[in-house]
């Protein structure tokens, strides 16, 4: 059955959109239900859910829902970023009717499918005109690409792009890195949103770099740097060490950055903001590239320091009250559109001690050696903890346990028991 659904577009040389998306969801896939009687049971049971004539954006929704909970387990969240870190940097690139969006590391397809969703509800709900309406949509669900190396993955992306309006026709399975992917992505996209593998290499690689690493996250970097348009935008998650670590590729990388580029927002996550994939220290990344030769590098760099994103830090990430997020886009908004860093700057409001977010001129950042870190420009001091040596401490822990396990025996003598 898997076979013929696979290849139902060559069957039928109709060219029928809906029949080509099922060979392409089916290509390639191998069942794991090899019993045919419980096959016969689960469409039984999706039959009886009556999902015919229930809108897509419902089920979206849900299936939306269902991907969550996958990405909460450890093994999947690798490729799920979570939503409300997906919606805010949508909020801040803003894309619009019209422009190619562009995820490399497309995992399930969030930021796709935020961005499908934020240009529909900002710009094309807002044309009065059905038939530019209608057209604008078919022109944005064109304009969508993503590519996943992992095939699973890859699948739970594109069901989810379909199930969200279909932008699924530029949906890939493969490898960003590639030297066929790279060349024919070189100045495409108007929009790159995307949240990249950490760590070190894991599988081959055979694009050309301008400097070589072993490193993910500054690979994919140097593609999407190569892969946006000329006055296109880039909202990227980094690992902190892309943005202070001390070698030739990472100091080439954020001059680079900061010299050919506009450079113009940056904010600082708190460690545990994408566990239990990593508790790694992340920030976003927000840039833009020139036109040409005469338009502006960049000139000054908007930082916010979050502290909360409205869940624990731990691995059970479990809602909490606190959350900065909707103050970063408050705050972003208010920058870019009237230049005010802050309220409290200009005593709106008592000035904090410990403000979030701050401006810093590019001259600060060429005399710190191109550093983008948000701690090293922070207009307070950053508090260090101080640690033990760690021998120190290991010295400690096995002299309490060799006195708690002598406690143990003597309370076992009173009771009259041996150990």
């Amino acid at each position: 059955m898997f076979r013929t659904l696979a290849m139902i577009d060559m069957i039928d040389k109709s060219g029928n959109h809906e029949r080509r998306i099922i060979a392409k969801i089916f290509k390639g896939h191998e069942p794991k239900i090899k019993k045919e009687k419980a096959l016969s049971e689960l469409v039984k049971r999706l039959a009886d859910l009556k999902l015919r004539g229930v809108p897509y954006d419902q089920m979206g929704q849900a299936y939306e829902s269902l991907i969550q909970r996958i990405g909460a387990e450890k093994e999947f969240s690798e490729y799920f970023t979570p939503r409300h870190i997906v919606e805010l940097m949508v909020e801040i690139i803003d894309p619009k009717p019209g422009e190619k969006i562009y995820d490399p590391g497309a995992g399930t397809g969030g930021f796709l499918v935020k961005a499908h969703d934020y240009v529909i509800q900002n710009y094309i709900n807002e044309e009065r005109d059905r038939t530019k309406q209608e057209f604008l949509v078919r022109q944005l669900r064109e304009n969508l690409f993503g590519r996943e190396l992992v095939e699973y993955v890859y699948r739970l992306g594109l069901m989810n792009l379909i199930l969200h309006g279909d932008g699924s026709s530029n949906f890939e399975q493969g490898n960003s890195l590639s030297a066929p992917a790279m060349n024919k992505e070189r100045n495409q996209y108007d929009v790159i949103l995307t949240n990249p593998p950490f760590g070190e290499l894991k599988y081959e690689v055979t694009g050309t770099f301008d400097h070589w690493t072993n490193r993910m996250e500054t690979l994919f970097l140097q593609h999407v740097m190569n892969a946006v348009k000329p006055g296109g935008r880039v909202g990227i998650v980094v690992s902190d060490g892309v943005l202070f670590r001390a070698d030739n590729t990472h100091k080439w990388i954020r001059k680079r950055l900061i010299e050919e580029f506009n450079v113009f927002a940056i904010v600082s996550l708190p460690s545990g903001v994408f566990k239990p994939y990593t508790g790694s220290k992340t920030s976003l990344l927000f840039l833009e590239k020139p036109k040409d030769e005469n338009t502006p590098r960049t000139t000054r760099i908007w930082y916010y320091m979050v502290e909360n994103d409205g869940f624990e830090l731990g691995d059970r990430r479990l809602p909490i009250d606190k959350n900065d997020l909707p103050d970063v886009l408050k705050k972003y908004n208010l920058w870019k559109e009237k230049g005010i860093i802050s309220e409290e700057w200009f005593g709106i409001g008592p000035k904090p001690d410990k403000p979030k977010c701050w401006v810093v001129d590019v001259e600060k950042i060429r005399e710190e050696d191109y550093y983008l870190n948000a701690n090293r420009y922070a207009p307070y001091k950053v508090e260090e903890i101080e640690y033990e040596d760690p021998a120190t401490l290991m010295e400690e822990l096995i002299s309490r346990q060799e006195e708690i396990l002598s406690g143990i025996k003597e309370l076992r003598t009173l009771i009259g028991g041996e150990l």
